[in-house]
């Protein structure tokens, strides 16, 4: 079975499937890296808006 696996390990195609994996591994980590990160710049935005307008209106 050793042998098998180890066989398996040594043809291109098991090693392009793992790159493969490991990028929309990557890809998908990145993008939820980003998703939240554009959440967070949205959010702050929205807050400096909101007190800026606020200030705006007790002046």
């Amino acid at each position: 079975m050793r042998e098998v696996f180890v066989y398996l390990q040594s043809t291109p195609n098991f090693l392009f499937g793992y790159i493969y994996k490991r990028k929309i591994n990557i890809k998908i980590k990145n993008l939820a890296r980003a998703k939240s990160e554009k959440l967070a710049s949205f959010y702050t935005l929205h807050f400096i808006h909101k007190t800026d307008t606020a200030q705006l209106k007790t002046n």
